[in-house]
């Protein structure tokens, strides 16, 4: 839930863009970026702190992704993506962008990465919204490629 809807505020796409920022970032690290014991201590997370580095839990992750995994969480809404078509721009952007010769290899990692959490967090995603009869999970594999 992005801090605008905690707060009573109307939810845009940008709520949704908090919400895949989550997502990969618990894709990445294996930890969810607001945690508590319950749902008023992680409402309370999501409003006041930030979440920890996805760099200092996730080494191998690209300095590109980390920032991007920022922005989708940063707490003003004007600040985030303004839309899920900027996102994915920024993204064909860190893949295009990671194809040089270092590049390559930051690429592979990232896959490598993506395909451990995947494997990792099957159980979640197959208890979510987005398992469905159109999003397969060779679907969501084809995300790291």
């Amino acid at each position: 839930m992005s801090p605008e809807q905690i707060e009573g505020k109307e939810a845009d796409a940008r709520s949704d863009i908090f919400a895949f920022g989550a997502t990969l970032y618990e894709m990445c690290t294996g930890k969810r970026p607001f945690e508590g014991k319950s749902q008023i201590k992680i409402a309370s997370a999501i409003l006041e702190d930030q979440p920890v580095g996805l760099r200092v839990l996730q080494p191998k992750a690209p300095h590109e992704l980390e920032r991007l995994v920022n922005r989708c969480l940063n707490k003003d809404p004007q600040s985030r993506f303004q839309c899920a078509h900027d996102l994915k721009l920024e993204l064909n952007w860190l893949r295009e962008s990671r194809n040089g010769a270092t590049g390559q290899k930051a690429t592979e990692q990232t896959r490598s990465l993506f395909r451990e959490r995947m494997a990792g967090e099957q159980r979640l995603l197959s208890q979510s919204r987005w398992d469905s009869p159109g999003c397969s999970s060779t679907d969501r594999l084809s995300l790291a490629k």
